[in-house]
């Protein structure tokens, strides 16, 4: 038995990298938490996959019951249904089988099974871990360990900084083939071939065009940069021939031949005829117009994976010391192109794998091509030295402010209206005003046109001075510095809210700079959190404001008092708010004075020194109440005091009359915000505080001090999401937790290695199996302790009710085999004009009854065509209790009617329900069906126009 592990055998940037796929997972899970409406993150494939969680925790099955009257009956709308509409493959047999590779929901059934659909959704993020963390390990295979920051930046912008973020929210396929094809690749470069091998075997049962880039992994398993020997190849290859063979066995048993997948054997109609397509059969788009699609097209890569045209010279600066990657990503990225081009279907999604390989080329990119900008800001930092901090902080601050400066001009570059609208802002018409015209009056521009304030989301944009003048509500302040730019329109401030966020990005590493390389990632990450790199380019007050609070910080860190208190009042007069960047500064300052002040030889020297050291603290504060009194008319004015709206007497000044709650709730609501999308950097903040206090308690309470600014609602005040400075300071916690689960991590690993080093197998099997146990005692216990109650409302009874329909004269049945109860207006709808999801029967969040209970919403559609629900299995009690509310926008000619298995229970005249949004109790005799399971139907029919009512209960 060998030895086992030391910590000399330990791998350094193994910590790293499983920071890294928890960094990435955190912005995957910012993202889809500021897009959360409960059941509404499985989109279009999505849902044909959870067909087939659904029948393998249900019944241990892989065969579709749903939907088959699309493919035998006649709805009037099926006559035609192509490969790309249909989810069913033909079995060899004649079973109705799933188009789709099965690995994806056998690999999240457990998640299915324990969580149910939000399940679906965790697992769909996991795979997040995974990109980031493989990706950073490939990347860091070709970088010098000076530029680790570069490969976790660029590792962190493939999942964060790309399309690829967008199907955060969504429960898809391609983010577990990138995961798995970025683990295969990374297991080459660790020298693990049969790993690699099944890895890469599992995408090809994805996507059999996966083996296009077998080459590709043949070249990478060849270069200097793999730790894969001969024999390591041989296992890979025959890895990953066992996992094909096994896949072709499954081919057979399923369709009749090794090499039919459901992509052969899908089944369309034609003509009302059933029949079977293969998916080979779509690679017939035209090549010239395909490529043009493929980069300019609505999923182009050149517009969705702008950033990672900084790669391209990486190639060049890798040539000489990685031959042989730069052919294989070459190559990859090639083959996938042209296949891709010719492929009927349009998705940036099918060249993500390629595009991954584009990684460490991204790495080098930022590590060396820019690197005479970065050694410029790092001579500048390294100027004031920070305080505790590595000797390379410097580095790593210059190369966040790069990374970000990238990110922004690749942002800036594919957004075609960028420029209008920030020439359009509050903040850049006054600047624009003062650059052309030498005034900050706004009579005459859009915020005034005709000397009358304009409204902008009823609130008026326009503020009125001491004297009488209009001006924009917004600071003076930051109109004055943006002048200068602003005399070139949205051209010139642009660059200046670049610069800015860039400057931005360097002083928040320099002001907590450990853990580095994670610190440097993290900020690039809140970049690229959702809204924050709009906000950034749009500049204004808050861009201003977190740039004067940061730099305090700094400044106050490094005992430079004048200069951080003057920044830290310019802070709140650029927030107009009051931000606690003084008292935040004057706790960073405790420590660098008090050396100082004993340094003094005498106290005639101490008195001197403080005499000074008020004066030039105190003239900025001074400066700002001067200003103040001359411009608003007092010293503590604000541009919000001085509101200008259209009154009977002309414009006059008001302040504005939004109570507490109603600040609170613009900025904690429901709606999607970037402060929902930040939940989870505030889960971090707490533990991040305290592991910041371990080294540096004085940063850690001012960290604390300045994020209790936003308890002041006037500090939210008119912000859409968090204050700027708050994204970016909550990121040093979130580095520090990171940094410290990443380290508990390997730790962990390396422990559960040590007991049982001769088996790494064995040790793969625990790390695995003990989630999945714990996965499946979740599920069982929540069947065991589900209670058989019933309501019409409840999403696992509405789960598989199915909807039907009545057409024309003849009012018959037509069923649509609706497929589960969230997307019950996806597929029917879309061949029904008029049908939208209010339109059918529903059940979710949006339809909630007066306690914000779901209640299930029954219309007809627009014609006013019948809908009925129907649930089986519905145990009956004694009365069916129901409790109906008519919808404001229906009509009242019209019958709500109760059957179980087909017999009338009770029908109700709408116009019989009271008023519109009041509730109305149905108290309905079941008795004599107590005890039995029934099909219990719910049907609106409309007598004129729609008619559409709410509902809940069931029985009692």
């Amino acid at each position: 038995m060998s030895d086992p592990p030391t910590r000399a055998d330990w791998d350094p940037t193994r910590h790293v990298a499983i920071a890294l796929g928890l960094l990435t997972l955190l912005g995957a899970a910012a993202f889809a938490w500021s897009s959360y409406v409960p059941h509404t993150f499985i989109l279009r494939d999505g849902r044909f996959y959870t067909n087939v969680n659904a029948t393998l925790t249900e019944s241990l099955a892989i065969e579709q019951p749903y939907a088959r009257s699309w493919y035998g009956g006649d709805l009037g709308w099926n006559r035609n249904l192509d490969a790309g509409w249909s989810n069913i493959a033909v079995g060899r047999n004649g079973e109705h089988l799933p188009k789709h590779p099965l690995l994806l929901p056998v690999l999240s059934a457990p998640f299915f099974y324990a969580l149910g659909l939000p399940g679906l959704l965790l697992f769909n993020l996991l795979t997040f871990v995974a990109i980031g963390a493989c990706a950073f390990g490939v990347a860091r295979r070709y970088v010098d360990e000076a530029d680790e920051a570069a490969a976790a930046i660029a590792a962190i912008a493939l999942p964060l900084g790309t399309s690829i973020l967008n199907y955060a929210y969504d429960y898809h396929v391609d983010t577990l083939l990138l995961a798995l094809f970025l683990g295969g690749v990374l297991a080459i470069h660790r020298g693990r071939g049969g790993l690699a091998g099944v890895l890469l075997g599992l995408t090809v049962t994805l996507k059999p065009t996966c083996l296009m880039w077998v080459p590709s992994f043949l070249l990478l398993a060849t270069s200097p940069q793999a730790a894969l020997d001969k024999r390591g190849l041989l296992r890979a290859v025959g890895a990953g021939t066992v996992v094909l063979l096994g896949y072709a066995l499954l081919n057979t048993w399923l369709f009749g031949r090794p090499y039919w997948a459901g992509y052969n054997r899908t089944l369309v109609v034609v003509d009302g005829v059933p029949g079977i397509a293969d998916h080979v059969d779509a690679f017939s788009f035209p090549l010239e117009d395909g490529l043009r699609r493929v980069f300019l097209g609505h999923y182009g890569v050149a517009r969705l994976f702008a950033l990672f045209a900084l790669a391209l010279p990486g190639w060049a600066l890798l040539a000489r010391r990685a031959p042989r990657y730069v052919a294989a990503s070459v190559l990859a990225l090639g083959c996938a192109v042209l296949v891709f081009a010719k492929y009927d279907w349009e998705g940036d999604r099918f060249l993500w794998p390629a595009l991954g390989l584009l990684v460490p080329a991204l790495a080098a990119s930022l590590g060396s091509l820019l690197r005479p900008l970065r050694d410029a800001l790092t001579r500048l930092s390294a100027r004031a030295p920070s305080p505790q901090a590595p000797p390379h902080w410097a580095r790593d601050a210059a190369l966040a402010a790069v990374a970000v400066t990238a990110v922004l001009v690749a942002h800036a570059a594919t957004s075609p209206t960028l420029v209008d609208r920030v020439a359009r802002t509050t903040s850049s018409v006054a600047a624009t005003q003062l650059a052309t015209e030498g005034t900050l009056s706004v009579e005459g521009t859009a915020l005034a046109p005709q000397g009358h304030p304009v409204y902008d989301d009823h609130r008026s944009q326009v503020a009125r001075t001491r004297g009488g003048t209009l001006v924009a509500r917004t600071s003076p302040l930051v109109s004055v510095l943006s002048a200068p730019f602003a005399r070139f329109g949205g051209e010139g401030l642009l660059p200046l809210h670049i610069a800015l966020s860039a400057l931005l990005a360097w002083l928040v590493v320099a002001l907590a700079p450990r853990p580095p390389t994670v610190l440097a990632a993290t900020v690039v990450a809140v970049v690229l959190l959702p809204g924050v790199r709009d906000a950034l380019l749009t500049g204004g007050p808050p861009l201003f404001t977190a740039v004067a609070l940061v730099g305090a910080l700094v400044a106050a860190a490094r005992g430079c008092a004048a200069l951080s208190v003057a920044l830290a009042c310019l802070c709140v007069a650029f927030a107009e708010a009051p931000v606690l960047a003084p008292v935040a500064t004057l706790v960073l300052l405790a420590a660098p004075l008090r050396a100082r002040w004993r340094a003094l030889p005498s106290d005639d020297a101490r008195r001197t020194w403080a005499l000074r050291l008020g004066l030039a603290s105190a003239a900025t504060p001074a400066l700002l109440l001067l200003l103040g009194l001359l411009f608003w008319g007092r010293p503590l004015a604000v541009s919000s005091e001085r509101v200008a709206v259209l009154g009977l007497e002309g414009v006059f000044a008001v302040a504005p009359t939004d109570t507490l709650t109603q600040r609170l709730d613009a900025v904690f609501g429901d709606g999607p915000s970037a402060l929902r999308g930040a939940a989870p950097l505030f889960v971090l903040a707490v533990p991040g505080l305290a592991l910041a206090a371990v080294g540096r308690r004085d940063l850690a309470v001012a960290l604390g001090v300045t994020l209790l600014s936003l308890l002041s609602p006037s500090v939210l005040s008119g912000q859409p999401a968090v204050p700027l400075f708050a994204l970016f300071l909550l990121a040093i916690p979130a580095a520090r937790v990171l940094g410290a689960l990443g380290a508990l991590g390997d730790m962990a690993a390396h422990r559960l290695v040590a007991r049982v080093p001769a088996r790494p197998g064995l040790a793969l099997l625990i790390a695995l199996g003990t989630p999945l146990v714990a996965l499946l005692l979740v599920g069982a216990a929540r069947r065991a302790l589900a209670s058989d109650v019933f309501d019409v409302a409840d999403p696992a009874a509405v789960q598989h009710a199915r909807v039907t329909l009545s057409r024309g004269a003849r009012s018959a049945p037509v069923p649509c085999d609706f497929l589960a109860w969230e997307y019950q207006s996806w597929e029917c709808a879309s061949f029904e004009r008029g049908v939208t999801l209010t339109g059918l029967a529903t059940a979710t969040p949006e339809h909630v009854g007066p306690d914000g209970e779901p209640a299930l919403h029954l219309g007809t559609d627009q014609r006013g065509r019948a809908r009925t629900i129907q649930y089986d299995g519905v145990l009956l009690t004694d009365r069916l209790a129901l409790t109906a509310r008519l919808d404001p926008r229906s009509g009242r000619a019209g019958t709500l009617r109760v059957l179980a298995d087909d017999e009338p229970l009770h029908a109700q005249a709408l116009d019989t329900l009271g008023a519109p949004g009041e509730l109305y109790p149905l108290d309905i005799d079941t008795s004599r069906l107590a005890g039995r399971r029934v099909t219990l139907a719910l049907s609106v029919v409309s007598e004129q126009g729609p008619v559409s009512v709410w509902l809940r209960g069931g029985p009692r």
